[in-house]
């Protein structure tokens, strides 16, 4: 019997319920379950759909509410640039059901087919492009753990082909069920015979769930713990600093942030605050709040050295410029200055922050990554050169080296158009109203920290490379420039003086969500070797959503969710590479991540804390590492030829119907 095509309520109804259940997937509540069969609803509709534009159009108004609504962690920061960000996502999914009813219907592909095949190649699409892609709500981060001791047997197969792997496996289920329902249900009028025809598609898709994804993540649940050497502990700082004391500073916040920061870097340290460091005497802001300074917790896994190896802090830590010559130019300009200067304390308390973070560093003698600003200057003096920088201080409070941010956020970070359409963006979508862009940094810089054997890390054991090139000869190399230097394989090494070395990069904030990135930081794109042991991630997270308050104590839920979906994001990339991933979050959630994913230690978001863990390298590879997004790459441009395929030839039903009346 022929049933009707999916009448308008039809389209709303099927198209809202699979909008659900991909919502519910995600933290908060994060049931990542319910994407195995998110899909199924509005894949059913693609196959069924008898008009294109209805589709497009009934789809295209679903999902945008859907984007507005899990994107509502940005309307604080700018809700028109939300609603930009949303649309665009949008066209996306629309243009993945649209593809997928054209290869359906037209040429009789089968919905199992069809559908993973357009859904996956586009969100592949949209997580590159434009402007270096936006990776959020792939069907894979479904899947990623995103509370301590969680474990995802699914996600393990990352190691494979990447995220996209688990995207596709995810995707094939839900559409072998719309073509279940299909079958079941019976063929559409003028639908030619797509309802029945799964027998291929059952075949193929069972055998990339069952053979890839499940023993896959089994396999990799298996050699859940890391075979490699321990670093050490690395002590993670989560700040807590509420991101108006960077929009609207005063002195009392600089001081007070400061203080704050220095308790929790004594800390982290394994000093108790209340008492003189081993090098100097009280620092500059200790905690006096009450039981401030007692001694860090014993170490997970069984450590029970309270000295780590690094300390890191979060993303722009430190105000101002923290690179030397722009330190110091900083602080020129500010004593040029008349007494009358309105704001002058406030001007000379924030040029003199770098200095005093690298005192306070050198007062407990432990190497550490800080997140901070690079000014470099250029032909114009007007415009210098800026960067968002993560910084590695040694013991002695010298800079060590820098990495400069790559992969910047747009709208965020830089505006990526012509310059007429600046102001009406600045005016309209930035939450400045100044041109506040930074440049990107062109290479990937490799920090390695010497370890002696056999010793807890500490001062005298954490040097500089030999061959890093300092802060001093940077300033005035091309824009963008990281003075990388030669590249050696990864751990277990061992430096000339018979050290070990730990080495290891830092994508900044949004960078740990860009798979290819940070895929080249691990890995030389030349040699193939792994040349780095962890990625350590600087971020701030403190823009967006309600942070806590008397009407949110724990803050909104737009804010707690981002904080997870960001943390769930991490957690491919140290499974993808075989890496651990150290997140330093200002407002949480900081965690230590080790090379399987799993989460070992974890802060509390809005909470000034200090999280630490025992770093357990592993020398292995995956297969992901070896063939990296090759074949995605594949996978979409075979996908778009058989859509233009499909649009622009003689549909399959139409071509039949005319050799058999030739027949007659």
């Amino acid at each position: 019997m022929l049933r009707r095509p999916p009448t308008l309520p039809a389209h709303f109804v099927a198209l809202a319920l699979s909008a659900v259940l991909l919502a519910l997937s995600y933290p908060l509540p994060g049931w990542g379950f319910l994407a195995w069969v998110a899909l199924a609803p509005a894949g059913w509709l693609a196959a069924t759909s008898r008009r294109p534009w209805r589709l497009v159009w009934t789809s295209s108004i679903v999902f945008a509410l859907w984007w507005v609504w899990m994107l509502r962690w940005l309307w604080p920061v700018t809700g028109p640039g939300s609603l930009g960000v949303a649309a665009v996502q949008t066209s996306f999914w629309v243009a993945a059901l649209w593809a997928t009813n054209v290869c359906v219907r037209r040429k009789r592909l089968p919905v199992a087919v069809a559908l993973p095949l357009c859904w996956v190649s586009l969100e592949y699409v949209r997580c590159v492009w434009p402007w270096g892609g936006f990776a959020w709500f792939t069907l894979a981060q479904t899947q990623a753990v995103w509370q301590s001791g969680e474990r995802s047997y699914a996600a393990g197969s990352s190691g494979l082909f990447g995220a996209w792997g688990i995207s596709a496996a995810i995707a094939a289920i839900s559409g072998l069920i719309s073509a279940l329902i299909l079958l079941l249900s019976g063929p559409v009028k003028d639908a030619g015979r797509t309802g029945p025809r799964i027998d291929s598609s059952l075949a193929m898709f069972m055998f990339v769930v069952c053979f890839l994804t499940i023993p896959s993540g089994c396999f990799h649940e298996k050699l859940k713990t890391p075979s490699g050497p321990l670093v050490g502990s690395v002590a993670v700082v989560q700040t807590n600093s509420p991101h108006s004391n960077k929009l609207a500073p005063t002195v009392a916040t600089y001081e007070a942030d400061f203080a704050a920061l220095s308790a929790l870097h004594a800390e982290a340290s394994g000093v108790d605050a209340s008492h003189p460091s081993p090098r100097e005497g009280p620092g500059e802001g200790a905690r006096e709040a009450e039981g401030s300074g007692t001694l860090p917790q014993p170490l997970p896994g069984g450590g029970e050295s309270a000295v780590p190896a690094l300390i890191v802090w979060p993303e722009t830590t430190v105000p101002g410029k923290f690179n030397e010559a722009a330190q110091v130019a900083w602080e020129r300009w500010v004593n040029t200055l008349p007494a009358t200067t309105p704001d002058l304390d406030l001007w000379q308390t924030r040029a003199g922050m770098a200095r005093r973070t690298k005192a306070l560093i050198a007062q407990h003698g432990l190497p550490t990554v800080v997140g901070g600003s690079t000014e470099i200057e250029s032909a114009d003096p007007q415009k210098p050169i800026t960067h968002n920088s993560a910084f590695l201080v040694d013991g002695d409070g010298q800079i060590v080296d820098r990495y400069d941010k790559i992969h910047r956020v747009p709208f965020g970070e830089y505006i990526p158009l012509p310059a007429f359409l600046k102001a009406w963006v600045l005016a309209t979508v930035s939450p400045y109203d100044f041109d506040y862009s930074i440049h990107a940094g062109e290479a990937v810089t490799v920090f390695d920290i010497h370890l002696a054997p056999g010793e807890s890390p500490g001062a005298d054991d954490a040097l500089r490379g030999d061959e890093a090139v300092g802060d001093g000869p940077r300033e005035n190399e091309r824009v963008g420039s990281t003075g990388a230097r030669p590249l050696r394989p990864a751990s277990p090494a061992t430096s000339p003086e018979g050290r070990g070395v730990f080495r290891f990069a830092t994508p900044i904030c949004f960078e740990d969500t860009d798979a290819a990135l940070c895929r080249r930081m691990v890995y030389d794109p030349e040699t193939g070797e792994k040349r780095v042991d962890a990625l350590i991630n600087l971020t701030t997270n403190g823009w967006f959503g309600h942070l806590p308050s008397d009407e949110h104590p724990g803050g909104g839920l737009a804010w707690r969710s981002v904080r997870y979906q960001h943390l769930q994001l991490a957690s491919l990339r140290a499974i993808e590479n075989r890496v651990p991933v150290v997140r330093a979050v200002n407002t949480g959630a900081s965690a230590v991540i080790d090379s399987t994913g799993r989460i070992v230690a974890m802060g509390r978001p809005g909470e000034a804390e200090v999280v630490r863990a025992e770093l357990v390298l592993d020398g292995r590879r995956t297969l992901y590492a070896i063939v990296g997004d090759w074949p995605m790459r594949g996978l979409a441009g075979l996908t778009g030829l058989i859509v233009l395929w499909a649009r622009f030839t003689t549909p399959t039903v139409l071509r039949r119907r005319g050799s058999r009346a030739v027949e007659q």
